[in-house]
């Protein structure tokens, strides 16, 4: 199962729409137009990369508290902050050093989270 994030809601703490564009507008991927959990209504809302490379790349770009597009399991795409970063054992590994990296985006008002490990990026 492959889990995708794009570029592109808020954090709960942030209600009106003047604090919305002045606190976050700078974030890549902010869009005032979604808000935090909400799915995405048309896939050109969504940068998406010509290559995987390329993908992949922008993908290690993202920074902390960042906008993106993440894939739901049921396929849908949802409009996410990046919390973190954090690294995990691999899954398997009998070598507890053997770790990767992952993303860990708030995916909704309610603090629902999801973490991405990188070899679904």
């Amino acid at each position: 199962r492959r889990t995708s994030v794009t570029f592109s809601g808020l954090p709960p703490s942030l209600s009106s729409a003047e604090n919305k564009n002045t606190r976050h507008e700078s974030y890549h991927g902010f869009r005032s137009d979604y808000s935090l959990g909400e799915t995405i209504r048309t896939p050109s809302h969504m940068t998406i990369e010509p290559t995987s490379e390329q993908a992949i790349r922008a993908v290690t770009l993202l920074k902390t508290h960042d906008f993106a597009f993440v894939k739901r399991s049921d396929g849908s795409y949802s409009f996410a902050i990046l919390a973190y970063r954090s690294t995990r054992p691999l899954k398997g590994a009998k070598d507890t050093s053997d770790t990767e990296e992952c993303m860990n985006f708030v995916m909704s008002d309610n603090g629902a989270t999801k973490t991405v490990r990188e070899r679904h990026w």
